[in-house]
């Protein structure tokens, strides 16, 4: 392939708002907590076939819990 069949462009790309990701903004934990709080979830058991709607702050301690319990068992 020639250098004449490559694309020039003096444009930079720019992130968008909705780009931004949530790990890297300077917000404190409290904020993004109040954050995620306000988004739900839905966690679902395959075993007994339900599901839980909840809130993102408690669906990430749950997920927190649960970590530390498999991390504890070296399972």
């Amino acid at each position: 392939m020639s250098q004449s069949r490559f694309i020039r462009s003096d444009h930079k790309a720019a992130h968008g708002k909705k780009d931004i990701s949530i790990c890297i903004t300077r917000d404190s934990y409290r904020a993004k907590l109040e954050w995620i709080s306000k988004k739900h979830v839905v966690l679902w058991d395959v075993k007994h076939d339900r599901g839980w709607l909840v809130n993102g702050a408690s669906a990430l301690l749950h997920l927190v819990r649960a970590y530390l319990e498999y991390d504890e068992r070296g399972t």
